[in-house]
């Protein structure tokens, strides 16, 4: 069979899905879709990476029933505060901790904007809050973290990385990052083993040459302006003054009602989300 048959017939069978799909009864459509969610959080809780074959397969079952028709601009279902279900996709995953969190480097966490860059810390279900602030729609990410100092002594804290989003087409929605900051959670251990970390990290810095170059690119190209010291409070931020545009860094929405959100952004990374708030019916 001709490439030019086989796509013929691929989109047959896809027209075919989607005739069917709105001539179905309401209820059967319900229950399909009530089906479809549990088989995915069932492949989630056996393997929470989105490398899956079983989560893939459960993703893209589920997308079929999208009941959102332009999810891009129906602010009332993608607003709210989700949190991931799926593992994130930092490079260099280091295992799991001993509480079962999974473990990064600061630095991959970060893309080397945080010293000390090799720093481990053992991170909980990342946060995603989307708001509307006046005629801006925000777009953050928060990850809780913990590590341990030099003594031994547990710090905890949270990475936020602030951005924006907006509506590109019916299911897409452009995002663009403006800044962040990582700051302790404030009890009195917590912030003597944050200080002894990140105090030293500052004290110690010597950036190698190519450090020193690409820093330099990114101050150009992005207007990045890297933490420079811990403030009064132990915090520390950054801040991109020239971000990518949104039309470069996307999230194509493929799921989308008042408990999931699935979306699979511009480098193909697909992110699995809850509404954070008490379970709701599907």
């Amino acid at each position: 069979m001709s490439k030019f048959a086989l796509l013929a017939a691929a989109f047959a069978a896809g027209a075919s899905v989607a005739l069917s799909l709105k001539a179905a009864p309401v209820d059967t459509l319900k229950s399909a879709r009530i089906r479809a969610k549990a088989r995915l959080r069932e492949a989630l809780a056996h393997d929470d990476k989105v490398s899956n074959p079983d989560v893939i397969a459960a993703v893209d079952a589920l997308s079929i029933y999208n009941p959102t028709a332009a999810p891009a601009y129906d602010l009332d279902a993608f607003l709210g505060n989700w949190r991931m279900l799926n593992a994130p996709e930092f490079k260099g995953d280091l295992g799991l901790a001993a509480d079962g969190r999974r473990q990064y480097s600061l630095g991959r966490m970060t893309f080397g904007i945080y010293e000390p860059k090799d720093l481990v810390c053992a991170i909980d279900k990342v946060l995603n809050p989307v708001k509307r602030r006046g005629d801006v729609v925000t777009y953050d990410l928060e990850i809780p973290l913990s590590f341990k100092d030099a003594a031994g002594r547990t710090a905890t804290g949270t990475l936020v990385n602030t951005g924006e989003c907006e509506p590109l087409s019916e299911s897409r929605v452009g995002v663009k990052f403006t800044g962040g900051s990582l700051c302790p959670d404030g009890d009195e251990e917590c912030d003597a083993a944050w200080a002894s970390t990140f105090g030293a990290a500052f004290e110690n810095a010597k950036p190698r040459k190519r450090e020193r170059v690409v820093n330099w690119l990114l101050k150009r190209m992005m207007g990045l302006e890297k933490p420079k010291g811990l403030a009064a409070d132990g915090s520390m931020s950054y801040e991109i003054k020239k971000p990518p545009k949104p039309a470069k860094n996307y999230l194509d929405i493929l799921y989308l009602d008042e408990e999931l959100r699935i979306t699979r952004g511009s480098k193909g990374s697909v992110v699995i989300a809850e509404r954070a708030r008490d379970a709701v019916a599907a």
